[in-house]
């Protein structure tokens, strides 16, 4: 099975640390991503239009898709545009850029693809109100809450989407029913469109020494 990933960096070159003439693959956070990445041979990078001052083509990876984009509501919203440079088959890794996991991906998605996942998320435990959280009963996912501390376990900001149809579909949901918090649309309660189908939303559990996280928009 083929995999896609798609690296959230849709925010402020400010935020994301790049100056003008800087290097975008030179740029901590990119590299972070990219080494998460792994071997996966397609990466779609989501960039803030102001990311077009960077010096990109020089040292861009092969299989490195970039993606300029404005300003959006949300992590969610900047999944929704990017679709078009997503293949129609093959599962969908999504990274952050404000976080990072010690665990590669290639570990990710061999648990996602053992346990039969349709979605699944890293989780890490934390009671910090700038995360989403779970809701496990005897180890089943029932809700996933954006901010809201409804469990001991808190998404750590990787997901798993086993096709771009459901993606498409948890986009869907969300936007009628529009899920949102302060305002913004969100990856993780998308989710909870497939807890209401009785999807299997897996949860990969991640070592707290080897994770880091800033709390600024990432979208």
């Amino acid at each position: 099975m083929t995999s896609t990933s798609i690296v959230l960096a849709n925010t402020s070159n400010m935020h994301l640390g790049l100056s003008d003439g800087k290097s975008l693959f030179s740029n901590v956070r990119i590299k972070a991503a990219l080494d998460f990445c792994g071997s996966i041979g397609n990466v779609v990078i989501a960039l803030n239009h102001e990311a077009r001052i960077a010096e990109f083509a020089y040292g861009k990876p092969s299989n490195c898709h970039l993606k300029f984009l404005p300003g959006t509501e949300g992590a969610l919203a900047t999944l929704g545009m990017v679709m078009d440079l997503i293949p129609d088959t093959g599962n969908i890794i999504v990274v952050p850029t404000n976080a990072s996991i010690s665990e590669g991906v290639e570990e990710f998605i061999e648990f996602m693809t053992e346990a039969r996942a349709d979605v699944g998320m890293a989780v890490i435990e934390s009671n910090s109100e700038e995360l989403s959280y779970i809701r496990e009963v005897d180890g089943k996912v029932l809700e996933i809450h954006e901010k809201e501390v409804v469990g001991n376990l808190a998404c750590a900001g990787v997901y798993f989407f086993s096709s771009k149809q459901l993606l498409l579909e948890c986009i869907h949901w969300t936007l009628l029913n529009d899920v949102r918090k302060n305002g913004l649309l969100y990856i993780a309660p998308a989710m909870n469109y497939c807890i209401t189908r009785g999807m299997r939303v897996i949860p990969f559990p991640i070592k707290p020494e080897g994770y880091s996280r800033s709390f600024e928009q990432n979208g």
